[in-house]
């Protein structure tokens, strides 16, 4: 569990250090930017890890 935890933090960091200045968007109406915090980037990352994302598996 510590090793999982540790690699969605690490990725997060990442992710949000390299990304956020390129200030990419959501396609559609909103357009919302992606990898805007850690909390929410680091929530993201966990849900496509698990099957919450696709719970018929």
């Amino acid at each position: 569990m510590f090793l999982f935890l540790f690699s969605v933090l690490t990725f997060t960091l990442l992710g949000v250090g390299i990304l956020k200045p390129r200030q990419l968007r959501y396609p559609g109406v909103t357009g919302s930017a992606y990898f805007t915090n850690y909390l929410d980037t680091a929530w993201d990352l966990y849900v496509l890890t698990t099957t919450a994302n696709n719970p018929d598996v």
